[in-house]
């Protein structure tokens, strides 16, 4: 996976994200794959925990506009990341890999062998907006305006 720049680099996603988050109670919203934990939200910023049940993966996805730090916390993924659906990589990422998410980059978490958490830290104008397009889904959500297709 790839990792994020230093600590002290003002373009630091998480910390930038921290001077932006009000923190709140976790909120928690039930998934298909799992459940989201939203630690704190703002209108610039958004944190949660991804809690990925085993076996269960996300949609194959892009944002429009949303781009994302993601952090494995506990358990091993698969992320599955490209520029094009003909461009896609898969990786295995244990606790502490991170992986910078562009907006409009192709992408996907798998949870491999248990349940996996996977911080997300969702930076830009409106990290709540739903600006998700879903190109392939295991539960029937994705966009077929998209050329999505469910599987």
């Amino acid at each position: 996976m790839s990792t994020l720049p230093s600590a002290g680099r003002t373009d630091d996603p998480p910390r930038a994200a921290a001077a932006l988050v009000q923190r709140r109670r976790p909120q928690r919203i039930a998934k298909p794959w799992g459940e989201e934990i939203v630690l704190s939200r703002s209108d610039q910023a958004v944190c949660k925990v991804l809690r990925i049940r085993a076996g269960r993966r996300l949609s194959l996805q892009y944002h429009r506009r949303k781009r994302e730090t993601l952090i494995v916390l506990a358990g091993r993924v698969r992320l599955t990341l490209g520029d094009s659906l003909d461009a896609l990589h898969s990786r295995t990422a244990v606790p502490g890999d991170r992986a910078v998410i562009p907006a409009g980059a192709i992408h996907r978490l798998e949870a491999l062998g248990g349940d996996a958490d996977v911080l997300e830290v969702a930076l830009d104008a409106d990290p709540w907006a739903d600006d998700v397009v879903r190109l392939s889904d295991d539960y029937g959500r994705a966009d077929p305006a998209a050329g999505g297709i469910a599987r």
